[in-house]
């Protein structure tokens, strides 16, 4: 049994969700604790971390039944909370010391279960709302600003993420704009620059890259073109600088090299060409600065002259052996003139 003294004390949660709050007044009368009515939960009450259960400290292992609070020195209620054999349950409201409202849960039997409200303190705006079911996160959940702009924002089924997820710029702007489905990216990923341009222009299919994908530069042309087919590069990927000229080019078939692929210089020209079949080089050449050529391979070439080297290589074994019959019948000839002089 892990013990902690304490309780009732508030659940500071960093979510929420209402896009323009009004500001209003906060500064309502102040709550004081009621000690003839409550518990004074730091006195009487301890939470077994272990199981989650309030417990009486008379004994720690009496469960708590009851209504309990807890207060700031000067007597100003910080939390009051119901609880049910052990569990905190029910909808409770814990206050900053000011008076102000700091935040709302809800419990089923110690399980989160509802809407979870934190505000700032002072203004009454709501600084993060989350929403759970049965102990598992589902719906919106939203972070805001002090003056109420929206920070993030984040969509659950069953504590999975799932459709859309936005993050914004201070000032309330749209920065991403990300898809889920069943905890996995699945379709456009999109961010923007503060002044709301395009950045990245992305697809995604259950989680894996998927169909065209951009990014551009701070001028807003397209810096690289991407083409993804279930996670494997499919297509021409292009990349381009900011006055639009090409400065390279690849293309894959299934994630298998196939097709040109080009390296630019600078001022367009063409610097390293390869051309690809099924992965395996065709043909290649790397070009200086000047223009000239420095190196040059073709495979259907480089065959032809091997065919023709073997040809020579053969014919001209061929003669040798032809010359050696010759040679040999030559000597063979000298030898019977001289056996017939002797």
């Amino acid at each position: 049994m892990k013990i902690k003294i304490i309780v009732c004390l508030s659940y500071l949660l960093v979510t929420s969700s209402l896009v323009g709050q009004k500001q209003g007044t906060c500064y309502a009368k102040k709550r004081m604790c009621d000690r003839r009515v409550y518990i004074d939960a730091y006195d009487k009450i301890a939470f077994d971390e272990e199981s989650e259960t309030y417990l009486l400290k008379s004994d720690y292992r009496t469960r708590f039944e009851g209504t309990c609070e807890t207060c700031y020195r000067n007597n100003v209620l910080m939390e009051r909370i119901t609880i049910k054999n052990g569990k905190r349950d029910g909808s409770d409201t814990s206050f900053f010391k000011s008076g102000c409202i700091q935040s709302i849960q809800s419990h089923t039997l110690g399980i989160k279960n509802g809407k979870f409200l934190v505000f700032y303190d002072s203004t009454g705006r709501i600084a993060s709302e989350s929403n759970y079911l049965a102990g598992k996160k589902n719906g919106e959940f939203v972070n805001f600003e002090v003056n109420g702009d929206s920070i993030e924002s984040e969509n659950f089924i069953n504590d999975i993420k799932s459709g859309e997820q936005k993050e914004y710029y201070v000032g309330g702007k749209i920065r991403k704009v990300v898809h889920y489905q069943n905890g996995l990216q699945h379709g456009s990923q999109k961010t923007f620059d503060k002044n709301g341009k395009i950045e990245v222009d992305l697809n995604f299919k259950e989680g894996k890259n998927h169909g065209v994908w951009k990014y551009y530069h701070y001028n807003g042309k397209e810096a690289t073109i991407q083409n993804w087919n279930n996670g494997l590069k499919d297509g021409l990927f292009l990349f381009t600088d900011d006055k639009g000229a090409l400065m390279k080019k690849e293309s894959y078939k299934k994630n298998v090299a196939d097709g040109e692929f080009i390296e630019n210089y600078p001022n367009g020209k063409l610097k390293h060409q390869i051309i690809y079949k099924a992965g395996e080089i065709i043909r290649e050449q790397k070009i200086d600065d000047y223009g000239k050529i420095t190196y040059t391979f073709d495979k259907a070439l480089n065959k032809a002259k091997e065919k023709e080297d073997k040809k020579k290589a053969k014919d001209g074994s061929e003669d040798d052996e032809i010359q050696d019959v010759i040679d040999e019948k030559g000597k063979k000839g000298k030898k019977d003139k001289k056996k017939k002089k002797d």
